[in-house]
C-alpha cells in the first residue's frame, strides 16, 4: 500500500518554509500519519516512511528553457492557441526537477553553446558535461548531455513560452 502525503509538498514550495501556515500542514500530517500507522499496524503492514526531496526558501527562478528558445533551440507545438513542449522537434530542450536540469541536446555540437547559454542564467552554479557528470557519479544512462545545478537560492522552472498568452491550460492550474 503506497501512500502519498502532500501536507508538506506544495505549501512549501507554493508560500515557504518560514510561513507561519506551515505549522497547520505539520499538525494536519501528523494526524494523518497517526492514523495511517495505527491501520497499518491492524493489518500488521510493514511500515516505511520516506521523503523525496527537502524544501527551501528560493529567490531566483532560472527559466532555462525560456533562454533556450530564445537562442532557437526549442521548438513548441501550437494546440488551440496553446503552445505544448516539443521535445522531440527541438534541437535542445531541458527537463528542470527544482535545483536540478538535465539537459537533453540533439546534436553534439551544440553541446558548447548550449553549456555556455545556460551558465551565463542567473542563479546557476554548475554546468556539467557528460565527463563532469562522471566525476561526481551523476552519469547515467538516461542524464541529458548536459545537467546544470542551482544555486542555494534558486530553482528551474519548466516554463517555455515566451508569451503567457500562450501558455499550456496546466500551466495556470500547477502551483
Amino acid at each position: 500500500c503506497l501512500s502519498y502525503l502532500p501536507h508538506l509538498d506544495y505549501n512549501l514550495q507554493r508560500i515557504g518554509a518560514n510561513n507561519p501556515a506551515i505549522a497547520q500542514d505539520v499538525k494536519e500530517l501528523d494526524e494523518v500519519v497517526f492514523d495511517l500507522l495505527k491501520c497499518a499496524s491492524a493489518l500488521n503492514y510493514e511500515v516505511i516512511i520516506l521523503s523525496e526531496y527537502g524544501i527551501q526558501d528560493v529567490d531566483t527562478p532560472i527559466h532555462i528553457n525560456r533562454a533556450l528558445r530564445s537562442h532557437g533551440f526549442i521548438h513548441p507545438t501550437i494546440e488551440l492557441g496553446e503552445e505544448h513542449p516539443d521535445p522531440c522537434a527541438s534541437r535542445a530542450f531541458a527537463m528542470a526537477d527544482h535545483q536540478i536540469a538535465h539537459i537533453y541536446i540533439k546534436d553534439s555540437k551544440d553541446i558548447p553553446k548550449v553549456k555556455k547559454i545556460v551558465a551565463d542564467l542567473p542563479g546557476v552554479s554548475q554546468v556539467l558535461d557528460q565527463t563532469e557528470q562522471k566525476e561526481i557519479h551523476l552519469n547515467h544512462a538516461r542524464s541529458g548531455e548536459l545537467i546544470a545545478l542551482a544555486k542555494k537560492n534558486a530553482w528551474f522552472t519548466y516554463y517555455y513560452w515566451l508569451d503567457d498568452n500562450k501558455a499550456p491550460d496546466f500551466a495556470r492550474t500547477v502551483d
